[in-house]
């Protein structure tokens, strides 16, 4: 459900308590929710979901690691962090100038991160050839 902005949570209910006293109301469009439904109703697109982004992960990760200049994290999620070292601080308008759109999250560790999502095989391909040249470059 890439590009709706839903989430669930599960925790112990004093934690999902105090969440819901801070939740931002109606921060769920009904779009969003119909989708999040119909697709909890269909084991099979679930179970496909999951096991294609745990291909994708294996994949960008695999190509990632070991880069210089970048740290790489899996996630639970459907994402990869990589974090980005001093000398690669423009690296991200570098991306996007090339037409690859990340996410820059807070600074943290000394680098720059960025939440890079699965997506399908020819963008993450083009994600990870785009980032290596630009790596080459320094």
């Amino acid at each position: 459900l890439a590009g709706l902005r839903i989430g669930y949570g599960i925790g112990h209910p004093s934690l999902i308590a105090r969440l819901s006293d801070i939740s931002v109301p109606g921060c769920v469009n009904s779009m969003a929710l119909a989708a999040a439904r119909a697709s909890l109703g269909d084991a099979a697109y679930c179970r496909r979901t999951r096991e294609y982004i745990a291909a994708e992960k294996t994949y960008v990760l695999g190509k990632l690691k070991g880069l210089a200049g970048l740290v790489v994290h899996d996630t639970p999620c459907n994402f990869v962090l990589v974090g980005l070292e001093d000398g690669n601080r423009d690296l991200v308008g570098m991306l996007l100038n090339s037409g690859i759109v990340v996410d820059p999250l807070q600074e943290a560790e000394g680098k720059r991160w960025i939440r890079v999502p699965m997506q399908r095989r020819p963008q993450n391909a083009r994600f990870v050839k785009t980032l290596r040249f630009l790596l080459s470059r320094g």
